[in-house]
């Protein structure tokens, strides 16, 4: 990690809050989470938010994680898949947003930004901020967007007034809000689409229309629905083209999952077990999924395994 040799470094328990906000916003709205608890780490007591921060703010450094919810709990996640370790916390380089630059002056790095997310907030420099990134390099799932802290009474989201105190104190310029990566669509992870291949048996008529043949055939993973055969026209008329990308994509991984435990051995099938873990956290995970981490991860994996 480069220290900003012009301003006063962050400290170990600033950066580790602000990761803890992150991780607690990553999570979709519509998932409870309990507040002012978590747990650090697989298998690893509740603990305080604060102790939480306490614990990480130890932890060598660059360091990084994901977030996940067991039940009502977040997980902040440290094992991570040996052959990405490395690669997720490389240094990287200090980019200076140039827009910043130009909107605040060429010592924007002194001015305070109110961070908020899921009713959790902390007030630090842009400074700050960009040692934070460096220290924790990857926090898996998250989004933000920032806007100027003069038009925060213009926004409708709701900011703790204790918040807009401290920002004020500090003369914070800019609100970064931070949400979740992806949102639940109802269908992203709960359906897969096989395709009638042309020099198979005559594909039934559409269930939509009825007037062509069908194309794919939509199945969900859960309940009780019948799968459905749509022709093209009709599948593109009912599925975004990023939700169709994805259904089509599960067939194949199923495939590959089921390739792979034929071919693999046990240490790169645990390895594989971890990759799909990260990829899959926060998103709603289709069962054999869940059911190939579940056979195959380690359950004594921890950030110093290599």
């Amino acid at each position: 990690m480069r220290i900003l040799t012009r301003y006063m470094p962050i400290t170990p328990e600033l950066a580790a809050r602000l990761t803890l906000l992150y991780l607690r916003a990553a999570v979709p709205t519509e998932v409870s989470l309990r507040d002012g608890v978590c747990v650090v780490g697989y298998r690893t007591p509740i603990v305080t938010t604060m102790e939480a921060a306490r614990r990480l703010a130890a932890m060598p450094k660059p360091l990084a994680c994901y977030g996940t919810v067991t039940a009502d709990l977040l997980v902040v996640e440290l094992r991570l898949p040996a052959r990405w370790r490395q690669a997720l916390t490389a240094p990287r380089k200090d980019d200076d947003d140039h827009w910043f630059r130009d909107r605040w002056g060429p010592d924007y790095r002194s001015k305070y930004v109110l961070c908020v997310g899921r009713g959790e907030w902390e007030v630090a420099t842009f400074g700050e901020i960009a040692e934070w990134h460096a220290t924790y390099p990857f926090l898996g799932q998250g989004g933000c967007g920032g806007s100027d802290f003069a038009a925060l009474s213009e926004t409708d989201r709701p900011v703790p007034p204790e918040a807009v105190s401290a920002a004020k104190a500090r003369r914070a310029v800019v609100v970064q809000w931070y949400r979740p990566g992806v949102v639940d669509d109802g269908l992203a992870g709960r359906i897969w689409c096989t395709r009638y291949e042309l020099e198979g048996p005559l594909p039934p008529a559409c269930e939509r229309c009825g007037a062509r043949s069908a194309r794919y055939a939509v199945h969900w993973f859960e309940g009780l629905r019948p799968a459905r055969s749509l022709c093209q026209q009709c599948i593109d008329e009912e599925l975004e083209v990023y939700q169709f990308d994805a259904a089509r994509d599960l067939d194949r991984h199923r495939d590959e999952l089921l390739r792979a435990e034929r071919t693999m051995a046990p240490g790169e099938l645990e390895e594989l077990a971890e990759e799909e873990a990260m990829r899959w956290a926060l998103l709603k995970t289709p069962p054999f999924i869940q059911d190939f981490i579940a056979r195959y991860r380690r359950s004594d994996a921890s950030p110093t395994d290599s």
